[in-house]
């Protein structure tokens, strides 16, 4: 028996693309948020690992972005349902993420 017509189709690359890439900002912010959690008193462990955290939020947003990126060249293959507003959302969310992250990188080297 047919599936029905009105049944939602199953998500192709770009769907899945595009939605990893506005889930991508989540998981890093929780990955800080749980960072915080730790001793605020711990000068040196407390630096280095909100260091390597930091950086890994800076990847996973890169990630996110690129992933966004995918999903929008997507369209012409798998259309735009589906595709457009997720992807739209995580290039947007993601690429504000990473130049603002790169700037206070910059500045707190200018201040060096």
């Amino acid at each position: 028996m047919a599936p029905p017509i009105y049944a939602n189709p199953k998500p192709n690359f770009g769907m899945q693309c595009a939605k990893a890439s506005w889930i991508a900002p989540i998981i890093a912010v929780v990955l800080n948020l749980i960072t915080l959690q730790g001793n605020p008193n711990d000068q040196h462990g407390g630096v280095l690992t909100r260091t390597i955290i930091g950086f890994a939020s800076l990847v996973i947003y890169a990630i996110g972005l690129v992933l966004g990126i995918m999903a929008l060249t997507s369209i012409r293959r798998y259309g735009r349902r589906g595709i457009v507003g997720p992807a739209i959302v995580g290039v947007s969310i993601n690429g504000a993420l990473v130049v603002i992250f790169l700037l206070v990188i910059m500045i707190a080297l200018a201040r060096r």
